[in-house]
């Protein structure tokens, strides 16, 4: 299951830069950890209205052969008027990782264009939309039909009644203070080190040094 909260925010606040897309600030008055809950008080809000400096991307590309990363807006295409971005990570070790990512973010990112068209507000109705299409568009890259290949997904929509917020394996979505780098907000991987620090049997600074910690216990697959 995908872990999505949706933040409601009142007020003009300004949204800053950080080191993968963008890193916003503004004051929280709900969280809702609750991927099955219907965000009805979204409508009580009046419209939001952000303010973005230029959105940045950065990658590195590590060990692998071959860069299995993908981002919504592109690379360098990304504007102040964005409010959609994603990045997805294509699962190391598997065949086709580079596909499975770029299939799910170009899914997701023309589903969720279509639908900021038409609403304001940004409901799970439209993110259930949203995540159907990126699992069609992920079930016809899959030539093999044999369902190996797999992502991460991280997933950041603005719009007017607030934040929507959603992953599912180990791709983090920070919420960053840019006057102090205070982290306000971190997603919590769905990772076998995040487990097991969770039941105590490593602690945090294992968690960055264990021969396990590229395991993942969720991800998105055909």
């Amino acid at each position: 299951m995908i872990t999505i909260y949706k933040f409601a925010c009142k007020g003009t606040k300004k949204i800053g830069k950080n080191v993968i897309i963008i890193a916003f600030s503004f004051v929280i008055s709900n969280i809702i950890p609750n991927f099955a809950t219907t965000f009805k008080e979204q409508q009580t809000f009046s419209a939001m209205k952000f303010q973005l400096y230029q959105p940045q991307a950065i990658h590195e590309l590590g060990n692998r052969k071959n860069q299995e990363d993908s981002i919504y807006p592109l690379k360098g295409d990304a504007t102040t008027d964005d409010r959609l971005f994603l990045v997805c990570d294509g699962m190391g070790g598997h065949d086709k990782g580079e596909v499975a990512s770029a299939a799910i973010c170009k899914g997701m990112s023309e589903a969720m264009k279509q639908l900021m068209t038409s609403h304001q507000f940004i409901h799970d109705e439209q993110f259930d939309y949203a995540l159907a299409k990126a699992y069609d568009s992920l079930d016809a890259a899959d030539e093999t039909r044999e369902g190996k290949m797999g992502s991460t997904m991280t997933f950041l929509c603005l719009h007017k009644g607030g934040c929507m917020v959603a992953h599912i394996g180990d791709s983090r979505i920070y919420h960053l203070r840019p006057q102090t780098g205070e982290v306000l907000y971190r997603s919590r991987d769905h990772s076998l080190v995040q487990q097991l620090y969770e039941l105590g049997e490593i602690s945090y600074n294992e968690m960055g040094t264990s021969p396990r910690k590229n395991i993942i216990l969720k991800a998105m697959q055909p």
